[in-house]
């Protein structure tokens, strides 16, 4: 997945990832945390697609990565669209914020 800007949630890489999908991504914003890199996908090295080519590359000579981190999505699927959680962990962020900045 390229992304052309730092990306702070990519919905489409979960997605990918509950239907059991390794993901490739560009290494900007959110988009490695959400793969763990070498465990449910890789990251370019850049944020670039020339990078993103290179990952593809390597993969499609030694497909044996793609294989573990389907295994790894079909043993632990990620919580990735977990509306409640992310709403409640955005409000303590808001909060926490909010207090620290009357403190000053």
């Amino acid at each position: 997945m390229p992304a052309e800007w730092h990306e702070p949630f990519g919905l489409v890489v979960g997605e990918a990832q509950l239907a059991g999908l390794p993901v490739v991504v560009s290494r900007r914003g959110a988009l490695p945390e959400m793969i763990r890199p070498g465990k449910r996908g890789r990251a370019g090295r850049r944020s670039d697609c020339p990078a993103l080519t290179d990952v593809l590359a390597a993969l499609a000579q030694d497909p044996a990565p793609v294989l573990a981190w389907r295994q790894a999505l079909a043993a632990a699927p990620p919580a990735v669209a977990d509306w409640p959680q992310i709403a409640g962990q955005t409000v303590a962020f808001y909060r926490s914020v909010a207090s620290a900045r009357s403190r000053l």
